[in-house]
């Protein structure tokens, strides 16, 4: 069937695929770009609800600490102490549930900081007894060795627990910078897959050219050396017609005037025949004519001859008939 097509429906349905390909492969890109962008607003605007967890429970304890160290240090009252203590402590309970459902924090960093604040609540239950007793003694304006020992561990349990919190945060640092790896190895993915699909264009366009011109000039060709063969005297030259294009037109017509032309020559050769064999019929008449004519010619003179001298024996038998 494509041979069948001309040379420009050929050129334009191979430019129109091209053309199809191009425009698929470029919504197909920018449906993925639109997806990546998406996904990068994702990555810049939106927080992990785990990560705001993280961030709250630092806040939280941060509150506790410092109310524990005011109640130790006498600027607090026990229960306003209790109070935020308590308070502090549920939303820790809170945020390190949120923070163990995400599957952005590597479960042992969780369960670290889950066994620090255990100890840290140790020490938070010692320092309130320790100031309890100091109380009840009437030195609360006096801070005890075992308090002061108990205050000391405090903070080294806060440390921990301040360094685990920040381990965690690098935890979604870390995810955070993976997805914007990710984001931009796809990009880039995405750069030069376009790049490709333009450079196969541009590619396929040239071979295409290349191909159909390459094509119309072994076509041209043939029928050119064809001709020139006809030229010299070869007339049963004839050029296949492979497709019914301008090209397998151009090589019917070609054969159909090489037709001709043999059956010209053919006809004019009959017409010579059959001249010379006429020729010949009228050259032997015309000899016998002349054959004829010279017999003719020859008698009449016999003739004349006869004629003369019959004459003159009748002229001699009068002059003897008169002498007698």
């Amino acid at each position: 069937m494509i041979k069948n097509l001309k040379i420009r429906t050929k050129l334009l349905l191979t430019f129109s695929l091209i053309i199809v390909v191009s425009i698929i492969a470029i919504v197909i890109n920018f449906i993925h770009l639109s997806s990546l962008s998406q996904k990068s607003v994702h990555i810049i605007n939106i927080v992990d609800p785990a990560e705001n967890a993280v961030f709250d429970l630092r806040n939280s304890f941060n509150v506790d600490i410092r109310a524990i160290e005011k109640y130790a240090n006498g600027f607090a009252d026990l229960e306003e102490t209790e109070k935020i203590v308590h308070s502090s402590e549920a939303k820790i309970e809170s945020d390190i549930k949120k923070i163990e459902s995400s599957d952005l924090v590597h479960p042992e960093h969780v369960q670290s900081l889950r066994n620090i604040l255990e100890k840290d609540e140790v020490y938070d239950e010692k320092v309130f007894d320790l100031k309890k007793s100091a109380i009840n003694n009437s030195d609360q304006l006096i801070m005890s060795p075992d308090l002061r020992q108990a205050l000391i561990s405090f903070d080294l349990i806060n440390a921990e627990v301040k360094k685990t919190i920040e381990v965690i945060i690098d935890d979604f640092k870390q995810h955070k910078k993976e997805d914007e790896s990710e984001f931009e190895n796809s990009i880039n993915h995405n750069k030069l897959l376009i790049a490709g699909v333009f450079i196969a264009s541009i590619i396929t366009a040239l071979l295409v050219a290349l191909i159909t011109a390459l094509t119309l000039s072994a076509s041209i060709r043939k029928v050119r050396d064809a001709a020139l063969k006809m030229s010299k005297g070869d007339l049963s030259q004839r050029v296949p017609v492979k497709s019914r294009d301008e090209i397998g037109e151009l090589s019917s017509a070609f054969n159909q005037m090489a037709d001709n032309i043999s059956k010209s020559q053919e006809d004019l050769k009959k017409n010579d025949e059959q001249l010379r064999l006429e020729k010949a019929n009228l050259d032997q008449k015309v000899e016998e004519l002349e054959r004829f004519n010279r017999l003719t010619v020859g008698r009449e003179l016999k003739m004349i001859e006869l004629k003369k001298e019959i004459k003159a024996l009748q002229e001699l038998k009068n002059k003897r008939a008169n002498s007698s």
